[in-house]
């Protein structure tokens, strides 16, 4: 997860903070009481942390720091800029005349030239300069130079997170409190997004707890329906567990708190470079090429917000924050469309949009219904009134609540989908949320069924039908609906050649073709080789990569971002993965079995491909020479595909054959020859 970032100026920083308190000013009180030592201040970090307390309580938005980025006790001084800092292009440009000229300054005073004179404003700020570096060695200022790093106040800001943190600090202390969580975690949101529900930063990420849609998918519903993220209450529930997550894998809040910004495989990397598991040494020493200023002083900008929240009336005098959230909310017993829950309640259908800002779009405009199990918040007091009004049995029958999932195949585009299933492109796409047209094949699209897809895309009126037609001809009857292509005969079987894939069906909630009857001892081979091999908790589980995948192919079977993949195996950006290697892969985002139809329906349609162009004349058994590998047999000698290698010698590892050993090879000969 990334933090709110484009506040900050000309820099990869802008984790943002600010700390109200309680009413009261007390601090919350903390699971078992011993929380205040897990949040102490190491003395390494408290230059640290006094120059993030001093940039949320001391300087304002109209103030702009300037300070060495690694040595925050070295501030040069400030730059009034006249006017709220916005970013406009004329304050960025300004800022970085400003930045320029004092390292040129600094560049003179290290070589012993005239000083330059700063810009006008900079007075005060040379005169600091010269007296800092007086008497110092030259290459400390001709370093520093090339440090020289701007920052705005955040004092009006934090100001105004004080004031709406109000509304949800009770709340989130009952979720971390449900989770065994220190309550000083709930503060997290002001590090993170101002308390602002529907920020964005420069990652993607998104909503009070900043998730990114990947992270997201992992502890909560997003999609083209529901978006956990931007809901406060639903993302807060998924950040407890994430962070419960992070202390359970590296054992310090600490380091949980910097790999809730820079991630878990980023922080175990830092860890094993420096060698140590203090923080203050993983900032001094750790120079990762992600660790950037913003993952560096995450966890000093915590602590701050902490001294800031102990301190609020200090600060902020009697700030008055906002009034709890009060609500009822009550889980839906089927689908049901926004407009059918405002009409059966008597409550506006805004009332109803404010209080779930989770419900997406499609929802809102009624095109989709609320799903079921959804925990639908109404306004204090009509609770009880909508189980009673909602109680099972009560409801008419669910026409239509059920969506439709087609599996893609070889050959398809998604205007043949659209046609089949009487849509459009533009409505598949928004409802698979698909950034262009190109599909893969072994990913399912959800086509919703029944009232949806009939209000959004109702059907034309027929033409009338000409006089007396021709018996059987056109016009006699309405057109039937395109029945499904046949499946092409059998080819007859070749000498040697494996028993191809069964074509089973999607799984259930696919395209409603039945299932084969009777699997082929290939197609069983082919299920326990892609199967995937879960972890207790049944969230993670290992899969060994085949021929064919790609870290990208993966990522969309699971329903998540292929940087979401890379981080939670430890991948670098620019890293690949092996044929045969073991993948860690998340079961949040699909369900094992619908991931597993996606692998199959990708490589029986890589076979089914394949044995349009080549068939297998003969066997032959041949042994490794020296000097002889699989990358060889397979690219080289006999030009086979590793998978049908594979599958002629399924006892043996072909990532681990050496010269002797002996395979059985097909040899393959072009159709239509």
């Amino acid at each position: 997860m990334r933090g709110f970032r484009y506040l900050t100026i000309l820099a990869v920083s802008g984790a943002l903070l600010s700390a109200p308190a309680s009413p009261s000013g007390a601090r919350p009180p903390s699971p078992g009481g011993a929380s205040a030592s897990l949040f102490s201040v190491p003395p390494r970090l408290k230059v640290n942390v006094d120059f993030w307390r001093d940039v949320f309580v001391r300087y304002s938005a109209s103030q702009v720091v300037l300070h060495d980025e690694e040595d925050l006790g070295r501030v040069y001084g400030t730059l009034p800029l006249g006017a709220p800092w916005t970013a406009t292009r004329t304050q960025r440009r300004t800022l970085k005349d400003f930045e320029m000229s004092v390292r040129r300054f600094l560049l003179a005073l290290a070589d012993g030239r005239p000083l330059p004179p700063l810009p006008p404003g900079g007075e005060e700020m040379a005169r600091r300069i010269r007296k800092m570096f007086k008497g110092r060695p030259p290459e400390e200022a001709r370093s520093a130079a090339f440090l020289v790093r701007t920052q705005p106040g955040l004092r009006e800001l934090i100001r105004g997170s004080y004031v709406r943190a109000g509304r949800h600090l009770p709340r989130f202390r009952r979720i971390f409190q449900k989770h065994g969580l220190p309550l000083e975690l709930t503060l997290l949101p002001h590090v993170e997004s101002s308390f602002r529900a529907m920020v964005y930063s420069r990652a993607g990420a998104l909503g009070m707890w900043q998730f990114t849609r990947g992270t997201g998918r992992l502890f909560m519903r997003v999609d083209a329906v529901v978006d956990g993220r931007r809901d406060p209450y639903l993302s807060a529930d998924a950040a407890a567990r994430l962070l419960k997550r992070l202390h359970a894998a590296l054992g310090s809040w600490p380091l949980a708190l910097t790999a809730y910004n820079h991630g878990l495989g980023g922080v175990r990397r830092a860890v094993e470079s420096v060698g140590s598991r203090d923080i203050s040494e993983i900032v001094a020493k750790y120079r990762g090429r992600s660790f950037g200023f913003a993952s560096r002083n995450f966890y000093a900008e915590f602590l701050a917000a902490l001294q800031v929240h102990r301190n609020a009336k200090k600060h902020f005098g009697d700030l008055r924050p906002s009034q709890p959230d009060r609500f009822d909310s009550f889980h839906l017993p089927r689908y049901l469309s926004l407009a059918e829950i405002s009409r059966r309640l008597g409550v506006p259908e805004g009332d109803l949009r404010a209080l779930n800002p989770a419900l997406r779009t499609p929802v809102i405009r009624g095109r989709r219904r609320v799903p079921r199990g959804y925990p639908m918040r109404l306004p204090e007091g009509a609770g009880e009134r909508a189980r009673r009004i909602f109680a099972p049995g009560l409801l008419p029958a669910d026409a239509g609540a059920g969506a439709k999932w087609v599996m893609i195949r070889p050959g398809d585009t998604l205007s043949h989908i659209a046609r089949r299933h009487r849509t459009s492109v533009a409505f598949l796409m928004e409802e698979n949320e698909l950034v262009s047209t190109r599909i893969h094949p072994g990913v399912r699209l959800r086509i919703p069924g029944g009232a949806s897809i009939a209000k959004a895309f109702p059907a034309k009126e027929a033409p009338a039908a000409p006089a007396a037609p021709a018996k059987g001809g056109p016009g006699s009857a309405s057109k039937p609906s395109p029945e499904k292509p046949k499946a092409p005969p059998a080819r007859p079987s070749s000498p040697g050649r494996p028993a191809p894939l069964a074509r089973s069906a999607p799984p259930p909630g696919g395209d409603g073709s039945s299932a084969p009857k009777s699997p082929s001892p290939r197609e069983k081979a082919l299920r326990g080789a892609l199967a995937v091999r879960p972890t207790r908790d049944g969230s993670i589980g290992t899969v060994r990569v085949r021929e064919n995948e790609t870290l990208g192919r993966l990522a969309l079977w699971l329903g998540v971002t292929p940087a979401a993949l890379r981080r939670l195996n430890g991948l670098p950006p620019a890293g690949r993965i092996g044929v045969g290697e073991g993948l860690r892969v998340p079961l949040g985002g699909a369900p094992k079995a619908a991931f597993l139809e996606r692998r199959l329906a990708f490589h029986r349609g890589v076979e089914r491909d394949f044995f349009r162009k080549f068939k297998v004349i003969r066997t032959l058994r041949h042994k490794l020479r020296p000097g002889e590998n699989v990358w060889t047999l397979t690219r080289r000698t006999f030009k086979a595909p590793f998978w049908l290698l594979q599958s002629y010698n399924p006892r043996k590892d072909l990532r681990r054959v050496a010269a002797g050993d002996a395979l059985v090879v097909p040899v393959l000969e072009k159709r239509g020859k």
